[in-house]
């Protein structure tokens, strides 16, 4: 199944990036894994120590991966070229990135299947 697109226009640039407007559930288990390798479980289940920066840095590559189609209209060199892009636009595209990996999830609703 594939995702509609969406464009966004950046605000200092106005440098044209397409989305994917949302992720499967296979891309955002790879997603996840770029944070969850780094985390150390203890016996009681909660996270022991800290997470390495490199690692937000590395699950932000990853999304940026997963979700942006083009920039500009080109594919290829997708990453290097969203990081030469001033500041601003970065944020702006990653901000963008989080709304489609990590939605917030509104109007859910949990059916009860079982007979009375």
């Amino acid at each position: 199944m594939d995702s509609p697109i969406k464009e966004i226009i950046t605000p200092k640039t106005k440098t044209k990036v397409e989305l994917k407007e949302w992720i499967t559930g296979g891309d955002f288990e790879e997603f996840q894994k770029e944070l969850l390798k780094s985390i150390k479980i203890g016996a009681d289940g909660t996270p022991v120590g800290a997470i390495d920066s490199s690692v937000v840095i590395a699950q932000n590559h990853k999304a940026i991966d997963l979700v942006v189609v083009s920039i500009d209209g080109g594919a290829e060199a997708i990453l290097d070229t969203l990081k030469a892009l001033p500041r601003e636009d970065y944020q702006f595209v990653l901000d963008a990135i989080n709304e489609i990996t990590s939605p917030k999830v509104s109007g859910a609703s949990v059916t009860n299947m079982e007979s009375s």
